[in-house]
């Protein structure tokens, strides 16, 4: 992520969580930041940045925005065992709307390659070269979810 495009996410209170290269990345407010990944969905597991076990996800405070970088397992092999179900991240979705706090997902395919239960079960930005600050902000408007 270029520099000046990191400084507006966090002038909006949220920075990047590691991914560790591993298969996804969430952004959480600057507030209270700990940096997380995670294989696949972050029900499987979690390795909070510093460990080096992994262990169940621990979800932010109650009302905290949690931002995925995530393929949502669109990306790889369709046979692929350990690739991520829409049930993994409905339930996730669901975990942390019990909490108040949004899931929004930046997902590196264009909407024309997402499963139809994504729009159903969070709010998701296409992620690519153009997206900005702006187009999220206007996506997040859209879904009725201010970060």
């Amino acid at each position: 992520m270029p520099l000046d495009e990191q400084r507006q996410w966090q002038a909006l209170g949220v920075a990047p969580l590691s991914n560790g290269g591993v298969s996804g990345m969430a952004m959480a407010p600057t507030v209270a930041v700990e940096p997380v990944s995670f294989r696949d969905t972050p029900t499987r597991g979690a390795l909070p940045e510093g460990r080096r076990r992994w262990q169940d996800y621990v979800p932010p405070a109650a009302g905290t925005p949690v931002l995925a970088i995530t393929d949502l397992g669109i990306g790889g092999p369709p046979v692929h065992p350990a690739r991520a179900r829409a049930g993994e991240w409905a339930d996730f979705a669901a975990q942390l709307d019990r909490r108040e706090s949004a899931l929004v997902a930046l997902v590196p395919y264009p909407r024309s390659r997402w499963p139809r239960w994504v729009g159903r079960t969070l709010t998701a930005i296409p992620w690519d070269r153009t997206t900005t600050l702006s187009t999220a902000l206007t996506a997040l408007r859209w879904a009725g979810r201010p970060l």
